[in-house]
C-alpha cells in the first residue's frame, strides 16, 4: 500500500517519528505537520491540529473539504502505530536500516 504513494516515504516516516519522539516527553499533545522536500509549499501536506481532548486531520490533497476529526488519544495511537509499521515496511522493502537516517535528513518545521 505505502510503496505505490506518490510521497516521499523515509521523509514521511522521519516527521512522524520525530512526532512521536517529542510527544513522549511532553503532556500535551504536539501538532503534527508534514511538508515535503519534494514539493516547494508553503502549507503542509499532512497536518494534525489537536484542540481539547480532540484532533483535526487534513490534507492539501483533499478531494472533497471534510471536517476531518478524532478522538485525540484515538489518533495518537493510530499514527504511532503507523509509524511503527511503516518503519518496519521501509525497512523490508528497501533492505535498509532506518537508524541510517535518523537526525541526517532536513526537515522543515
Amino acid at each position: 500500500m505505502y510503496f505505490q504513494a506518490d510521497i516521499a516515504l523515509l521523509e514521511f516516516y522521519l516527521y512522524l517519528l520525530k512526532w512521536v519522539q517529542t510527544n513522549k516527553k511532553g503532556r500535551d499533545v504536539q501538532e503534527f505537520k508534514y511538508y515535503s522536500l519534494e514539493f516547494d509549499e508553503d502549507e503542509a501536506i499532512i497536518s494534525l491540529l489537536p484542540f481539547g481532548n480532540s484532533a483535526r486531520l487534513a490534507s492539501i490533497w483533499e478531494v472533497n473539504k471534510l471536517y476531518n476529526v478524532f478522538d485525540l488519544s484515538y489518533i495518537v495511537q493510530k499514527l504511532t502505530q503507523l509509524t511503527n509499521r511503516l518503519g518496519r515496511d521501509i525497512e523490508n522493502h528497501y533492505d535498509i536500516q532506518m537508524n541510517t537516517f535518523i537526525g541526517k535528513v532536513p526537515l522543515k518545521g
